[in-house]
């Protein structure tokens, strides 16, 4: 004997609809929670007149987005070009040494560049306080480039790495990135009137290198987040 199939009631389809109709609205809600607007720190054009102002961070940076190779075979590793200044492994000390003076060199040339500042991960490693060294060097860049645009790019997270020196298993890993918020925090709240914060350490999808820097993939998301392209011009 042949069953026959039951026909689906009204009722049945209502839910269903009502089921997939639930799940696309949580799909997209969960879309646009992981595709932030970008910082809009420069406008559209502007990309010329970036500064980036960094440790080994900006070092990979700026091979992943201007295609910038370091020297091989050297430490540390820098990048000294039109639009970056950064040396590996470098801290607070180099940062209002040697690096504020590259980096005044290339303001002369330009005083109305827009500057991003990334340091803070070599210091919070190696458990240096330097928040407000850092802070009087923002403001002595600002008082003496007034027409620049000084902005404090966010630490951005470490993970546990067997070859990361700052954090090799998840308990260390743990307390850096607990410092990390806490450093950054600390710089949000207190910049001077005029300098603009970037957030990327809450915006951005981190993929991982060695648990202390980044992969090309994820540079280039920081780079799209902050002016709304992966790659510059150099």
């Amino acid at each position: 004997m042949i069953k026959r199939n039951k026909k689906c009631s009204p009722c049945s389809h209502i839910v269903s609809c009502l089921s997939f109709m639930t799940l696309a609205l949580l799909l997209s809600g969960f879309l646009l929670f992981k595709a932030p607007a970008r910082a809009a720190v420069i406008k559209p054009g502007q990309e010329s007149s970036l500064i980036w102002f960094g440790d080994s961070r900006t070092v990979y940076f700026a091979s992943a987005v201007y295609g910038y190779k370091p020297k091989k075979h050297t430490r540390p590793l820098t990048v000294y070009k039109k639009h970056v200044v950064a040396k590996s492994g470098t801290t607070l000390g180099w940062a209002r040494g040697t690096g504020y003076r590259k980096l005044c060199k290339r303001l002369k040339k330009n005083p109305a560049a827009t500057v991003i500042m990334n340091f803070g991960v070599n210091d919070i490693g190696r458990g240096y306080d330097h928040k407000g060294g850092y802070l009087s060097l923002i403001r002595k860049i600002h008082k003496k480039y007034p027409r620049a645009t000084l902005c404090f790019m966010s630490v951005n997270p470490v993970k546990a790495s067997s070859r990361n020196p700052y954090a090799r298993t998840r308990a260390k890993a743990k307390r850096v990135n607990q410092r990390i918020a806490s450093f950054n925090s600390y710089i949000h709240n207190k910049l001077p009137k005029g300098c603009v914060y970037i957030n990327s350490n809450r915006n951005v999808s981190f993929s991982y290198k060695d648990g202390l820097h980044y992969t090309k993939a994820a540079y280039r998301r920081i780079c799209r987040y902050v002016t709304g392209k992966k790659r510059l011009s150099k």
